[in-house]
């Protein structure tokens, strides 16, 4: 009965080997699937801002922050200004707006390479426009320089840009393309980047002749002036709080839109997993099989001497050593 228990063992210890031997082929497999990238199949996820670089500071799109290690950087070279890539490529697009650009091209990018390995560079122009392929391009950006200043301690870069998460070259949508949420949220983009401070910079336009017909002798004119300067107050008062309401407004569409990205892979996580689940579980079952019915074959066969059995029973079964 012991030995008969101990061929058992062996039996179950094989089988544990063989199954640890097939495990990774199967986890790479699985990981492989569930960690398949969407390719721009998914929702847009653009992202849009405005930043300022000083010589030496390096910048990460996925984040919109300076940072230690970020796709790009802006420094001195040859006593001229450029953008350097940190594993990214550029390709200029000329004096064009952001916002007309559709889509970043798919081919006409520099060499890739670390900012110490030779990398891609562009000297920057102001009002020109350039693509960002980040990494293999997994990722794709678009930056327009607005504005540059030198002075004392170097220069400074001012540069608005967009980019698009979900790893598409696609920046604007082709006209019906667009879902509800999406049109809401250009809107309000285009709302907060460009309505708003226009309106704000008539209204301190207007600021100047106002304040002239405060300081004027008549007292119609001035008179004129404090009515005009009480509903430019209140207007910028009113315009303060609209830009307020449509920054939160902003947020609310864009948790919505992730939540809607996170329900696409609803079903995903329902079914593709489970089913990736299922067959480790039927390869385990199958491998047990087969090499249950191998190792009674072969000792039905005399292909594994009994003797052997018995010796590798007696090998298991002294003490570990100490």
């Amino acid at each position: 009965m012991g030995r008969e228990t101990r061929i058992t063992e062996i039996k179950v210890m094989l089988i544990v080997a063989f199954l640890a031997m097939l495990f990774p082929f199967v986890y790479v497999a699985v990981k492989r699937n569930l960690a398949k990238p969407t390719n721009g199949n998914g929702p847009s996820q653009v992202v849009k801002g405005v930043k300022t670089l000083h010589f030496g500071d390096e910048f990460s799109f996925a984040t919109g922050e300076t940072c230690s290690a970020g796709n790009i950087a802006f420094k001195e070279l040859y006593s001229e200004p450029y953008i350097l890539g940190n594993g990214c490529t550029f390709a200029e697009l000329g004096p064009v707006e952001l916002q007309n650009v559709a889509e970043a091209p798919e081919s006409g990018y520099g060499h890739r390479g670390a900012f110490t390995e030779g990398c891609d560079r562009v000297k920057v122009v102001v009002g020109n426009t350039y693509a960002v392929a980040i990494g293999e391009f997994q990722a794709f950006a678009i930056l327009r320089a607005t504005d540059m200043k030198r002075d004392g301690n170097g220069a400074s870069l001012t540069f608005e840009y967009a980019f698009q998460k979900n790893g598409s070259r696609v920046f604007q949508p082709k006209a019906g393309q667009l879902s509800p949420i999406e049109t809401a949220r250009a809107a309000m983009e285009r709302r907060l980047s460009t309505e708003i401070p226009a309106f704000r910079k008539v209204l301190n336009a207007q600021l100047l002749p106002v304040k002239n017909n405060l300081a004027a002798a008549s007292s119609t004119v001035q008179a004129q002036g404090t009515k005009e300067m009480e509903e430019i107050a209140r207007t910028m008062l009113a315009l303060d709080q609209h830009e307020q309401d449509c920054r939160n407004s902003l947020k609310d569409l864009e948790a919505a839109e992730r939540q809607i990205e996170r329900s696409t892979y609803e079903d995903f996580l329902k079914t593709a997993s489970q089913q990736e689940l299922q067959q480790v579980s039927k390869a385990k079952a199958e491998a047990e099989i087969r090499l249950g019915i191998a190792l009674d074959k072969q000792l039905q066969t005399g292909q594994i001497q009994r003797a052997s059995v018995d010796a590798k029973i007696k090998e298991l079964s002294e003490p570990a050593p100490k």
